[in-house]
């Protein structure tokens, strides 16, 4: 999950430095995101678990601020906060 962490972490970025826009339109910035992440088998042995997992582990991200990225165990985190 440490891996995913940092491959998500590094997606939470590069959409936070994109510029979105349409045609005719200014640019916008600002965009972030939050993710869960949860593995398989570690986390979760069947779809339905690793969904739920994944699923509060995203609350948890939610919960700690914008632009987050937590794993399943709290421990990993996107950006390294608080360590």
């Amino acid at each position: 999950a440490a891996e995913a962490v940092t491959l998500v972490g590094r997606l939470l970025e590069a959409v936070a430095a994109h510029r979105f826009g349409l045609p005719g339109l200014p640019p916008v910035g600002g965009v972030t995101l939050s993710a869960g992440v949860a593995g398989f088998p570690d986390d979760a042995d069947d779809p339905e678990a690793l969904v739920s997992a994944a699923d509060a582990a995203l609350y948890r991200a939610k919960a700690s601020g914008r632009a987050r990225v937590v794993d399943v165990t709290g421990r990993g985190r996107y950006p390294h906060w608080g360590e």
